[in-house]
């Protein structure tokens, strides 16, 4: 339990209007939209670092060898080239992802951003908009 300081006991009362209630949510939205992109990007970027240490062990086996590659829910025996080749393509694919998802929450961020000096001019310590990390 926190006490409270005087300086928060003497705050007058602001009137909450449905503008700034809109206002409210949509930065709950953007934040739960924020953190749900902020998973997708981590999972987006683990599978491209996975891509890539594939491509290094793939880069190791014998051209003549065939290895097991996984196309959707089937495997198939490819030639290491072959299997380089659309693991890169896939590579690719991811990357252009994160581009995306980085935009997004980019956007998401900036939005936020733009919210939180509205709402704090007003509201001042009368509303908490940080995010709270998880202990």
């Amino acid at each position: 339990m926190q006490m409270l300081d005087s300086s928060d006991i003497n705050e007058p009362e602001v009137e909450v209007t449905r503008t700034d209630q809109d206002k409210i949510n949509k930065f709950s939205n953007l934040n739960l939209c924020y953190e749900d992109l902020e998973v997708i990007l981590k999972t987006k970027k683990d599978e491209i670092d996975y891509l890539s240490e594939l491509e290094t062990e793939l880069m190791m086996i014998d051209e003549d060898e065939l290895v097991m590659y996984k196309l959707d829910t089937s495997f198939i025996h490819l030639n290491p080239i072959k299997a380089i080749e659309l693991t890169e393509n896939n590579k690719q694919k991811l990357i252009k992802m994160v581009e995306g998802l980085q935009e997004d929450l980019d956007r998401c961020d900036q939005e936020m951003k733009e919210l939180k000096k509205v709402l704090y001019s007003k509201f001042g310590k009368s509303i908490n908009l940080e995010r709270n990390d998880p202990i």
